[in-house]
């Protein structure tokens, strides 16, 4: 299981709000990483090589893990990395959010 976290500029990326970073922890290795595109936003090439290196690592991930990743982690990082919609679509089918599990079961979040 890969949890991931995502920090950002704003709300709104259809507004232009970035990503500034995605951390990610694997629950099996215990291995953490910090893919900076904030520390990057004026190297092209590191972006996309950052872009290409959450892709990989989310893809190989048998599960994901988020609070509000579904909401907005997800679709805020479709928008801002230009992700395929059916990438998204598989990340959010393996992924375990509890903010959105108490949306679903209780009507209500925290």
């Amino acid at each position: 299981m890969l949890s991931f976290d995502i920090e950002t500029t704003g709300l709104h990326a259809r507004q232009g709000d970035k990503i500034t970073v995605i951390c990610t922890e694997c629950f099996y290795t215990r291995e953490k990483r910090a893919y900076e595109f904030a520390k990057h936003a004026h190297d092209a090439d590191k972006l996309a090589q950052l872009r290409e290196d959450v892709i990989t690592a989310f893809d190989a991930a048998p599960s994901l893990c988020a609070f509000n990743g579904i909401k907005f982690d997800l679709p805020f990082m479709a928008i801002a990395l230009k992700l395929p919609y059916d990438t998204v679509k598989e990340w959010k089918a393996k992924t375990s959010d509890i903010l959105q599990s108490c949306r679903d079961t209780y009507m209500h979040t925290f």
